[in-house]
């Protein structure tokens, strides 16, 4: 169906166009615009094809055709009465086409043009045909009886067929003059400095203002006001204009408005200003209407009774249709005031009811955003309960995970425990196996007392850094030379980290308050910060954190002993040798790119002493023909100990003194460095007593 109207609309398109090319071209392609004449759609004529277009107006004074070719807007009466005299009337009235009061006022004036007897109406109206039956009429020629009458040319001194439709003035009902055969039009406003009657050419619609005289005082207050298009007397900004020019006027000039929009408004003032031989001061007598009506018109005689009769019943008719056109324009006022009613009250209906829907529009939408809130809450709410639940779970999971974890360790420290008491057991056979087969003590060898304890350790097969060749030899010798100084000794070799601990802690167990301890310590060793690590056989070598974990600080040895209240500790850490964590050659060294151990602080009651000083590298062995299996330190370390009535801190200084003579022999610097903070004497080997 809807193809089907579309293409009806499409054959009715084609139709119209058929017709237009038909009608339309022919008659109007050279007709100029303001001359067209439609009577329907598609049906154009041109006036200037019409007879009635070479008829003078009585009016103007001008053919029908030029006056509607220069017109804005006009409008064209006839009679379609047979009788000869109507068929031949014909009067045209211009008007600005946005001012509808002056387009009655054109209609009033041709209407009442029409001849006595006749029915006379608008058939033109701006170039819309209003009466078909008249415009035929025009279009055929009259009878030679029923020729129109060619009006005598005015008596004025220039013709007014050279007065533009701007510069002529109504004096009267379908009476005009021409501005520019007054005096007044020579003038020249000092506002414009032109003359008024070259101005007013340009001017769509304007007004003038007069004083009362023509003297040098008042001369230069003649007003000249332009308005635009549509501006008249109802519009503030006319009357404004006009206040403003009147009140520049001094008082003794009188000024006076005399021609208001193209009519004239006090004739008498602009007639007679500025003709010559008037005297200044005198007043002009009010005309009366003939004296007027023949001064302006020049068409007949003022001494003549019968034209003054005639032109007495022009004047009446002229107040009557004045009187007429004034109801006219106060009907129109009314019905263009009821109009601006009508149409205020449909505006506030439709601003009511656009109200009306922006509040349901708004109500809709704040209903869709509570919606859309109440949904999003709920999605919010859900999400929040998932995720709780998620928490929970995974917070299950982790506890779970945790339980299994601390299941698994509590399994595998049971189990080292287990492992560890085991060994000790093996270890407990083969010390007591070994104390079987060993010979009777010596004086230099006297049996273990219980307050001295020993841990020695010496770790070599390290699995993640460079391994050692001399650490568990350096470790058998002093534990053996420990023992024969009478020293519980607890030996352990090549311990991993869980291993290491595990010894640390149980040597601290055996330590009772106000015991001798001796730690030796023959390993890998690494200063991170201020703090010196004692590396396991397993510590790992990705990172210095790792380290951290993994491997023993040395303070931490040191804090168990103080902890435990000994008398007397000395720690002897052989592990001064070349950073482990880069490849080297075999050799004990601490810290990233460093050598030697950071100094440490001593607790009372301590002694520490270091194989090497800080950044010295702890010698293995004294040059190739050197087959000691034990490193230089150690070796020279468990000669001295053994010497009876010599005091620890003066052992000390000895190894010192014949550690840094043998390394200083083949050119290398090595200084045990001793760090003592002990109080008292103590021996290793007492001497013997008669």
């Amino acid at each position: 169906m809807q193809m089907g109207r579309c293409w009806r609309r499409v054959l009715t398109g084609w139709i119209w166009l058929i017709a237009l090319f038909a009608m339309g071209p022919a008659q109007s392609a050279d007709c100029p615009i303001a001359l067209r004449l439609t009577q329907a759609p598609g049906q154009v004529q041109c006036l200037s094809d019409l007879r009635v277009a070479e008829q003078t107006s009585a009016n103007w004074r001008r053919k029908i055709g030029e006056v509607a070719k220069s017109a804005p807007a006009w409008v064209l009466a006839g009679s379609a009465t047979p009788a000869p005299q109507c068929a031949a009337f014909a009067e045209i009235a211009v008007y600005q086409p946005t001012l509808f009061i002056q387009r009655d006022r054109a209609m009033s004036e041709v209407a009442s043009a029409c001849p006595k007897g006749c029915e006379c109406t608008v058939a033109i109206m701006n170039g819309a045909v209003q009466s078909p039956a008249i415009v035929d009429l025009w279009s055929k020629s009259l009878p030679e009886f029923a020729q129109p009458a060619t009006p005598s040319p005015p008596s004025a001194t220039k013709e007014t067929n050279a007065c533009g439709f701007n510069q002529q003035i109504e004096v009267a009902p379908g009476k005009h003059i021409c501005i520019t055969d007054l005096p007044v039009a020579k003038m020249k406003p000092a506002k414009w400095g032109r003359e008024v009657g070259d101005l007013v050419k340009s001017f769509r619609n304007w007004s003038l203002i007069l004083p009362k005289e023509d003297s040098a005082i008042c001369r230069p207050y003649v007003g000249l006001i332009e308005f635009s298009t549509g501006t008249g007397p109802a519009n503030p900004l006319f009357g404004q204009a006009i206040e403003r020019e009147l009140a520049n006027c001094p008082s003794q000039c009188e000024c006076k408005l005399v021609v208001s929009q193209g009519r004239s408004v006090d004739v008498a003032r602009l007639t007679s200003w500025g003709a010559p031989g008037r005297q200044a001061g005198t007043e002009v007598p009010t005309p009366t209407p003939s004296s007027t009506a023949a001064a302006l018109t020049a068409v007949t005689s003022s001494n003549s009774q019968t034209q003054a009769r005639e032109q007495e019943r022009l004047a009446q008719e002229a107040r009557a249709r004045e009187q007429e056109r004034l109801a006219q324009e106060a009907r129109l006022r009314e019905q263009e005031r009821l109009a601006q009613e009508a149409r205020a009250r449909e505006q506030e209906r439709l601003a009511q009811e656009a109200r009306l829907r922006e509040q349901e529009r708004l109500a809709q939408e704040a209903r869709a955003r509570e919606q859309e809130r109440l949904a999003q809450e709920a999605r919010l709410r859900e999400q929040e309960r998932l995720a709780q639940e998620a928490r929970a779970r995974e917070q299950e999971r982790l506890a779970q995970e945790a339980r299994l974890r601390e299941q698994e360790r509590l399994a595998l420290e049971a189990r080292a425990r287990e492992e560890e008491n085991q060994r000790l057991r093996l270890e407990l056979a083969r010390l007591q196996q070994e104390a079987r087969k060993a010979p009777e003590p010596s004086p230099l060898a006297p049996p273990p007392l219980s307050n001295r304890k020993a841990l020695v350790i010496g770790n070599d097969n390290y699995k993640n850094v460079s391994k050692l060749m001399n650490a568990r030899e350096d470790a058998r010798a002093m534990a053996q030379s420990l023992e024969k100084a009478g020293y519980r000794v607890l030996l352990r070799l090549d311990l991993s980290e869980r291993e290491m601990k595990s010894v640390m802690r149980m040597f601290k167990g055996m330590v009772e308050p106000g015991d001798e301890v001796a730690i030796f310590y023959a390993g890998h060793g690494v200063q991170l910060g201020a703090v010196n690590y004692l590396l396991p056989t397993d510590v790992g070598s990705d990172s210095e954190d790792q380290v951290r974990d993994e491997a023993i600080p040395l303070q931490r040895v040191l804090d168990d002993m103080n902890e435990k209240r000994v008398k007397f500790t000395l720690a002897i850490m052989d592990a001064c040798r070349d950073n482990p964590f880069k490849p080297t050659v075999a050799g004990r060294s601490i810290g990233a790119g460093t050598r030697g151990l950071a100094p440490t602080a001593a607790a009372t009651g301590q002694m520490i002493v270091f194989s090497a000083g800080q950044g010295q590298q702890a010698l293995d062995r004294l040059g190739d023909k050197d087959t000691s299996r034990n490193g230089l330190f150690t070796r020279v370390f468990v000669q001295e100990m053994l010497k009876p009535g010599v005091p620890i801190d003066r052992v000390v200084k000895n190894v010192r003194n014949e550690v840094s003579a043998l390394a200083k022999s083949i050119g290398h610097e090595q200084v045990p460095a001793i760090y003592d903070q002990v109080l008292g004497d103590f021996y290793f080997v007492r001497r013997n007593t008669p």
